[in-house]
């Protein structure tokens, strides 16, 4: 990835870690099948696919911490300053209304045990803990060329390791591409048939390369190794 590219500058502000949970932890799902009613419907009303407008992972976070606010909306990963702007209000005010309706005032989270790569040693684990140093360096203002440097390891792997953290959630697709360059990678991938990354590349030159595609389809929830 050329120097000159400031799409992956990191940002200034760091999101508070928050649990990732799952459709199981899900105690309210008559909330989260309006949510994906009303992302069904969004996304049908703007003609946008309907990870583009939230994904579906944002979607159970919400139904299972219930945020009244749209601060606390943004604390859930994956939900950026465009989302809140957005969708914020619409969002918050589907879970007010229905704490009302249930008479919910306090929220009772599940207890969410470590993750599995923490629990479980050997490669899994030493996958987490790589990406989670990448992260860190990331978050404290290292470009992709220094963390790799630094790290002894190739810069595909760190742009591998910021595309998984990208489809985990864990990282926004803002803190490293612009909205210029997000729309016309997702172009060329409608455009591409089936999601081969050299057909993208073709399409759209020398100009992106395949680390900024990869994570463009790991925001779309495709990871592609």
């Amino acid at each position: 990835m050329a120097k000159a590219e400031v799409d992956f500058s990191p940002q200034k502000r760091k999101k508070p870690e928050s649990a990732d949970y799952t459709e199981a932890d899900i105690a309210h799902p008559e909330l989260f099948q309006a949510l994906k009613e009303w992302r069904t419907a969004k996304a049908k009303e703007l003609e946008l696919a309907p990870y583009q407008v939230v994904h579906q992972r944002v979607a159970v976070q919400i139904a299972v911490t219930l945020p009244q606010t749209l601060a606390e909306l943004e604390k859930i990963r994956g939900v950026g300053a465009k989302t809140v702007a957005k969708f914020g209000y619409e969002l918050v005010d589907m879970v007010v209304a229905y704490r009302r309706r249930h008479g919910i005032e306090q929220v009772v989270l599940p207890e969410k045990p470590k993750s599995a790569e923490k629990q479980q040693p050997g490669r899994a684990g030493q996958a987490g803990e790589t990406r989670r140093i990448t992260l860190e360096m990331f978050r404290k203002g290292h470009s992709l060329e220094q963390i790799a440097a630094a790290r002894g390891l190739a810069q595909s792997t760190i742009e591998s390791h910021l595309s998984t953290l990208v489809q985990q959630g864990e990282l926004g697709i803002d803190e490293l591409l612009s909205g210029d360059r997000q729309k016309a990678i997702e172009q060329a991938i409608a455009s591409a048939e089936g999601n081969s990354l050299r057909e993208i590349k073709e399409v759209l030159g020398e100009e992106i390369s395949y680390g900024q595609i990869k994570i463009v389809l790991a925001h779309q929830g495709i990871l592609v190794r």
